[in-house]
C-alpha cells in the first residue's frame, strides 16, 4: 500500500468517525457543591504493605463509604483518580473493575456483581503497585466521580471532597522493601543527627552564601543613609537602578543614581575594570571587587556588568539581617575589601512548569532569589506528556489543548487530569491548568536579562512528548473537520496508523515523537522559530535550546508503518535507537542552523542497547561530540550510571553536572511520610548539595539506595576518573526541580529552599578541601568543620533574611529533635539558632506554645516544631515520656 493511499484511507476514517467521536464528546457538568440528588462518598486509601513479592511494590487498600442517605447504584457511574505508584489494571474486586486508563489516570467502576451500596455501608478493593508507597504526597488524588444521565444526557462531574489518607505507621508502610535500611526520620534519630553541630561565635561565621573567594578586614566604617547615592560608569545604568531600587527597601529614602564614578563617604560607585590582578581567576567576567573604606564610600568594581551585580548582590548580604524587616535609617558596615570569582560558569536552576504549572509571579520571585546567590541560568522545562506551558501563537492548539487538564473523552480540547489536578479544565486554581502569554515569556526573559541570568527553553522531545503530540491531532481532526487536510497534516507529530506497542516508565503508551515524518521536524522548526523571535523581541540572549530526549521506551515505532522503510535500511537488532540518534542529529542540524546550539539528558550522548524497558545507555556516541551540551543526571549509587558524567566529559561532551542523589530537589527531604517528594534516587537533605563533589563524584557515596553502607574506596575503585581533559569539560552544576508533586508555589518553594543555598555554595564558592580528599575520617573532619560553619551562617544570616527577602520565601524548616532521658526532655535544631515550642497537652505546638529553652522534666507525649521570626512552623516533632 503505498503512503498516499494509506493516507487517504486515515482521512476517510476520520471523516466517518469524527462526527460520532465529538457526538460523544458531550461537554459534562461540573458540580461545585454536593447535590442532594447525588450520593455522598467519602474515600479513604492506606498502604497494608510494601513488602508484596509479587508486585515488588505497593499493596494498598481503597475504601468507598456511603455517608450520605442515596445509595450508590451499581451502574451509571465511574470513579477517577491519579497515583504516580504504578498501580496494575486489569483488576475485578468486590464487583468493580479497576482500569489503568493512561500514564497516572486509573477509573473505577461497577462491574457485574456490584451490590447498590447503600447509606453507611463500605466496599474495599485491593489495588497493587508497581513502586513503593511511604509518604502522602505519593497517594492517590485527585478523585472525582462521573455520574452519567439518562438517555445520552450530559454527564455530571463531582469531586470527592472527604478523602483520607491513613497514617503509616509500621515498617511495611514506611521502607520501600524488606531491604530498605535507611531509618525513619524520627524526632530521636534528628537529635542524634543535630548533636553533631553546634553554635559558633559571631566572628567565626561567615557574611556571605555563597562563599567570597577572599575577604580582608579594614579599620573604620561605613554609614548608608538619606544621603546615599548610586554612581555609576559607562554601560552600568541598569546595575545602578537596581542597586538603588534594592537598598530603598532596607533604608527608609531611595539612593539617588547619578551618572559618573567619584568616590565619597557614604557613595556607592560602580564601574567596570579589573577588580584584581595575582590570580589568574581575576580574568573571569564575573570576577568583582565590593570594597568599603571609611571616608571612600563603597566601590564595586567588576570585570563585565554581570559582575558589578554580583558585587551588588555581595553588598545586599552584607546589610544587618533587621534592615529586611524593618527599614533602617542609618546603616553601618565595616570596613573590609571583598574579592570574588565563580568556580563555575554555569550555575542553574531547572524548574518543570509542565508537570504543575509555576505562575509568572513565581517565576519572576524565583529570578530574583536566584540572582540573589549569583545563580546565572534557570533552565525552564516548558513542554512535558502532562502539559505545554508556552503560548506558540501560529500553533495556538499547544497551549489550547496542551495546557489544560480536565475530564475527557477524547482529549481534543484538553489532556486528561495528572497529579491530582481534578476534573475541571477551566480552573484557573488547579496547578494543572496555565500556561505563558509571549507577553509573559518576554517579560520573564527581559527580568532574567536585567539580572544576568540566562533562561534555557527545554522543548522534551523523542519521549516526553503527549502534549504537543495531543495538541497537534486536536489541530490535525479541526482543520480535517474544515476539509484542509494538508493543513491539518502540517505539523502533526504522529503516524495515525501506528500499532507500536510501548509504555514509558510514566504509563504513557502514546507519548513518543514520530521521527519519520517530515512533519515532525516542520513542528520543531515552527516552535524555535517563535521561541527564538521572543527572546528577540525581549533583548535576551539565546544560544541553546534544551531538547530533552530521555527516558524513550523501547518498543517505540516498531509497528509505524512510516518508519518502516528506515528501519529496514538500519539492519540492526537496535534499529529503533537508529532512528532516535537520526533524529537527535536532524534536531542539532536544525538548531544549528539558526544559530543555537543543543543541550540534552546524558541519554542522548549514549549509545542505546534493548536490554529493557527503556533504551539502556552503553557507550560514548561519537557523532554529536563539540554539538551537545549534556546533563548528567542518573545517579543512584551503585547502578553503575554514577560514571556517565565522567565517561562523557572525559570523551570531549560539555557536561553539566545534575546528579539525582544530591541535586534532584523533587526528592524528599528525609524518609518521612509527611514530607513532599519522591525517593527513586533516595532523599536529598539540606546536607546532600552541600557535601557533592564535583571533581571527586564517589566520594559523595555513603550508602547505596537502601541505605547499605558504601566503601567508595572499594566499590567505585576501578571507575572512570574525571581526566585533565575531562575537568575542563564540566561546564558547571544544576539544581532540579521536577514539577510532580510542586503543587503551586509554597511548595515549590519549599522543595527549593534551603537546599538551593547549599548548591549556590557549590556551584560558586572554591573548591573545599576536603573535596579532593579521599572518603575517610579524615575527609569527614574536614567535611564536618565546613558544615558546622555553614549551617551557622543559615541560621544566624541567611533563613532570618529569607523570611523578608522578596516578600518572604516558604523555605523548609526542619523539624526539630528530641529525646526523653529519665524523664528530662532534651530537643534540638538541624540549623544553630532557630526557635523550638512545645506542648504536653497533645496539642500541636504554635507560637503561644512553650519556648523550649533547655533541658526540661516532662511525662507522656511531648510535641515539639520549629518556629521562624515570622512564626511560619514545621512539622510536628513528638516523642513520649515513660515515666
Amino acid at each position: 500500500m503505498t503512503v498516499r493511499l494509506r493516507l487517504l484511507l486515515c482521512y476517510l476514517t476520520i471523516l466517518v468517525l469524527l462526527p460520532l467521536q465529538l457526538e460523544s464528546a458531550k461537554p459534562a457538568i461540573i458540580i461545585a457543591d454536593q447535590p442532594k440528588d447525588l450520593p455522598l462518598i467519602s474515600i479513604e486509601w492506606g498502604v497494608l504493605s510494601n513488602y508484596d513479592r509479587e508486585s515488588s511494590g505497593a499493596t494498598s487498600e481503597l475504601l468507598l463509604v456511603n455517608q450520605g442517605s442515596l445509595p450508590l447504584a451499581n451502574s451509571g457511574w465511574t470513579l477517577y483518580f491519579n497515583c504516580s505508584c504504578g498501580f496494575a489494571g486489569g483488576i475485578e474486586e468486590q464487583g468493580m473493575l479497576f482500569t489503568h486508563l493512561k500514564g497516572d489516570f486509573y477509573k473505577l467502576e461497577p462491574a457485574h456483581g456490584f451490590e447498590p451500596l447503600s447509606s453507611g455501608q463500605k466496599v474495599r478493593i485491593t489495588l497493587k503497585a508497581r513502586g513503593a508507597v511511604i509518604n502522602n504526597s505519593m497517594a492517590p488524588a485527585g478523585f472525582y466521580f462521573e455520574f452519567r444521565g439518562p438517555g445520552g444526557s450530559a454527564s455530571r462531574l463531582l469531586s470527592v471532597k472527604n478523602v483520607q489518607v491513613k497514617p503509616f505507621v509500621n515498617a511495611e508502610q514506611l521502607n520501600r522493601d524488606r531491604g530498605d535500611l535507611v531509618p525513619e526520620d524520627t524526632a530521636e534519630l534528628r537529635y542524634l543527627r543535630n548533636t553533631e553541630v553546634h553554635e559558633l561565635p559571631p566572628d567565626q561565621i561567615g557574611r556571605v552564601v555563597p562563599t567570597p573567594s577572599e575577604i580582608f578586614n579594614g579599620a573604620g566604617a561605613v554609614t548608608l543613609g538619606p544621603s546615599t547615592e548610586i554612581r555609576y560608569g559607562l554601560g552600568l545604568a541598569k546595575e545602578a537602578d537596581f542597586a538603588a531600587a534594592s537598598l530603598s527597601s532596607v533604608l527608609n529614602a531611595k539612593p539617588r543614581v547619578i551618572k559618573g564614578k567619584q568616590v565619597g563617604a557614604s557613595a556607592i560607585v560602580l564601574a567596570i575594570g579589573r577588580p584584581c590582578s595575582k590570580h589568574a581567576s581575576c580574568s573571569s567576567a564575573e570576577a568583582y571587587r565590593v570594597k568599603v573604606e571609611a571616608g571612600q564610600g563603597v566601590t564595586i568594581v567588576g570585570n563585565s556588568a554581570a559582575a558589578v551585580f554580583h558585587g551588588i548582590q555581595t553588598l545586599r548580604a552584607l546589610l544587618p539581617i533587621q534592615s529586611y524587616g524593618q527599614p533602617q535609617v542609618a546603616i553601618v558596615l565595616q570596613a573590609m575589601t571583598i574579592v570574588d570569582w565563580p568556580r563555575f560558569s554555569y550555575r542553574g536552576v531547572h524548574l518543570d512548569v509542565a508537570r504543575n504549572f509555576q505562575t509568572k509571579q513565581s517565576v519572576l520571585k524565583l529570578l530574583d532569589l536566584m540572582a540573589f546567590y549569583k545563580f546565572n541560568t534557570l533552565e525552564l522545562h516548558l513542554a512535558d506528556d502532562e502539559g505545554w506551558r508556552l503560548e506558540i501563537p501560529e500553533l495556538p492548539e499547544l497551549t489550547g489543548v496542551g495546557a489544560k487538564r480536565g475530564h475527557t473523552t477524547d482529549e481534543l480540547d484538553h489532556l486528561v487530569p495528572s497529579f491530582g489536578s481534578g476534573p475541571d479544565a477551566d480552573a484557573t486554581t488547579s496547578t494543572g491548568n496555565g500556561f505563558y502569554t509571549t507577553a509573559d515569556f518576554i517579560q520573564i526573559l527581559q527580568y532574567a536579562r536585567e539580572r544576568h541570568i540566562k533562561v534555557i527553553p527545554e522543548i522534551e522531545s523523542i519521549g516526553h512528548a503527549r502534549a504537543a503530540i495531543k495538541s497537534m491531532q486536536s489541530r490535525y481532526s479541526k482543520l480535517l473537520a474544515e476539509h484542509q487536510p494538508d493543513k491539518a497534516s502540517e505539523y502533526l507529530l504522529s503516524d495515525l496508523n501506528d500499532q507500536s506497542t510501548y509504555e514509558s516508565v510514566q504509563g504513557w503508551r502514546d507519548n513518543v515523537v514520530n521521527v519519520c515524518s517530515d512533519s515532525t521536524y516542520r513542528f520543531f522548526d515552527k516552535v524555535m522559530d517563535e521561541i527564538v523571535h521572543m527572546y528577540k523581541t525581549a533583548a535576551a540572549p539565546i544560544s541553546v535550546v534544551h531538547i530533552g530526549g530521555d527516558e524513550v521506551p523501547q518498543g517505540a515505532w516498531l509497528g509505524a508503518p512510516s518508519c518502516q522503510d528506515q528501519l529496514r535500511a538500519a539492519k540492526s537488532k537496535t534499529a529503533s535507537a537508529v532512528l532516535r540518534t537520526r533524529f537527535i542529529e536532524k534536531l542539532v542540524r536544525l538548531l544549528e542552523s539558526k544559530g543555537l546550539s543543543t543541550a540534552a539528558w546524558e541519554e542522548a550522548a549514549l549509545q542505546d542497547s534493548v536490554r529493557s524497558g527503556v533504551m539502556e545507555k552503553e557507550a560514548i556516541r561519537g557523532s554529536l561530540r563539540g554539538h551537545l551540551l549534556v546533563y548528567a543526571w542518573d545517579n543512584v549509587w551503585g547502578d553503575g550510571n554514577q560514571e556517565n558524567a565522567y565517561k562523557l566529559a572525559n570523551a570531549g561532551y560539555k557536561v553539566v553536572l545534575g546528579s539525582a542523589s544530591n541535586l534532584y530537589f523533587d526528592l524528599a527531604y528525609a524518609k518521612d511520610s509527611q514530607e513532599t517528594g519522591n525517593y527513586w534516587a533516595g532523599f536529598v537533605s539540606l546536607r546532600k548539595p552541600y557535601e557533592f563533589s564535583p571533581s571527586n563524584l564517589y566520594a559523595c557515596a555513603r550508602t547505596d539506595l537502601m541505605g547499605n553502607p558504601i566503601n567508595p574506596n572499594i566499590l567505585f575503585k576501578n571507575s572512570v576518573r574525571l581526566s585533565e581533559v575531562g575537568k575542563r569539560h564540566i561546564a558547571g552544576i544544576q539544581g532540579h526541580l521536577w514539577g510532580e508533586t510542586a503543587k503551586g508555589q509554597d511548595l515549590m518553594e519549599y522543595m527549593m529552599f534551603p537546599r538551593l543555598l547549599a548548591l549556590a555554595e557549590r556551584s560558586w564558592a572554591k573548591q573545599p578541601v576536603w573535596e579532593a580528599m579521599p572518603a575517610g575520617a579524615q575527609r569527614d573532619a574536614s567535611l564536618h568543620q565546613d558544615w558546622n560553619e555553614f549551617v551557622n551562617r543559615l541560621g544566624v544570616r541567611e533563613l532570618p533574611r529569607l523570611s523578608f527577602l522578596q516578600g518572604g520565601v516558604n523555605y523548609r524548616l526542619a523539624p526539630p529533635g528530641a529525646i526523653v532521658s529519665k524523664g528530662m526532655l532534651q530537643a534540638n535544631t538541624e540549623i544553630p539558632g532557630e526557635e523550638i515550642r512545645y506542648t504536653t497537652d497533645n496539642s500541636d505546638p504554635t507560637i503561644h506554645s512553650r519556648r523550649f529553652d533547655g533541658p526540661i522534666s516532662v511525662s507522656g507525649i511531648v510535641k515539639l516544631r520549629t518556629f521562624d521570626d515570622r512564626g511560619r512552623v514545621s512539622q510536628v516533632a513528638i516523642v513520649q515520656s515513660n515515666h
